[in-house]
């Protein structure tokens, strides 16, 4: 039987419009990795990622607005010689977002939901690597659970290490600065995750942290510095997103870093 030839253009149309939209519907998060939700408090739930790797683990925090999907490129060039995890911060992507009181997204906050996120994994003191605000993060468990983790890894973190020269910064005294909120006292809701966040920013602590850390900078012009358990390795020229622009640079401090860990 011949098929009329505008049947058939109209059957190739049809097919062509089903596989467009399967396309779009394909995600664009191409990343090898599993996605799991963990409780850290009641009705409170993380985004955790898992890109896999044998060895020792590796978990990444993102920096403020960020979640660990920014890492979708960076954590697989990590797990030949790791197992690489990436924790969605509350308020963020995926993860549940509680009210947005300081209570809620404090330093304290947060570094516990961290440490949960390990525990309920069964991680044994992984090594945890931040990006920029997540060095707070960082900051409050090596001060207070360095038991907890192998070691640590800044990424270009937010504030210096010199307490004098933080609480003379301009960028910080901004960061203090209390947005509008609803109500008052510390069950006061403020307007988004960020800016609760931002209203109770404390400084990253690496130069006071007890336990190995690795501190890679973008800026300033100081020479690299070894002493005791603390690196601090400088990359001038390099944007804030240091492990994408510094990949190469980035992961060989970082795995120069992890092999002498215990």
């Amino acid at each position: 039987m011949n098929v009329p030839f505008a049947s058939c253009i109209t059957h190739a149309l049809i097919t062509v419009f089903i596989l467009g939209m399967a396309i779009a519907q394909v995600p664009d998060d191409l990343s090898t990795h599993r996605v799991q939700q963990i409780a850290v408090q009641k009705g409170v739930a993380l985004e955790v990622l898992d890109w896999g790797g044998t060895g020792s683990s590796i978990v990444l925090l993102a920096g403020l607005g960020n979640t660990a999907h920014v890492f979708d490129k960076f954590a697989p060039k990590l797990t030949q010689s790791h197992h690489v995890y990436g924790i969605t911060r509350r308020g963020f992507g995926a993860s549940s977002a509680p009210p947005t009181t300081q209570v809620n997204y404090s330093a304290e906050r947060l570094s516990e939901d961290v440490l949960v996120v390990i525990q309920e994994l069964k991680l044994v003191r992984p090594a945890i690597i931040g990006h920029s605000l997540a060095g707070e993060e960082l900051g409050a468990i090596g001060k207070h659970h360095p038991e907890m983790v192998s070691g640590l890894v800044y990424l270009d973190p937010g504030y210096s290490a010199s307490q004098t020269t933080l609480q003379s910064s301009p960028l910080f005294r901004k960061s203090l600065v209390q947005p509008s909120v609803a109500g008052n006292g510390e069950g006061s809701v403020l307007e988004s995750p960020r800016r609760a966040i931002s209203a109770g920013r404390q400084p990253d602590f690496w130069n006071t942290v007890s336990c190995p850390t690795l501190v890679i900078l973008s800026r300033g012009v100081s020479q690299d510095i070894n002493a005791a358990h603390l690196r601090i390795v400088h990359f001038p020229g390099a944007s804030h997103d240091v492990f994408n622009s510094k990949e190469v640079d980035v992961l060989r401090e970082i795995d120069s870093f992890l092999k002498t860990l215990n």
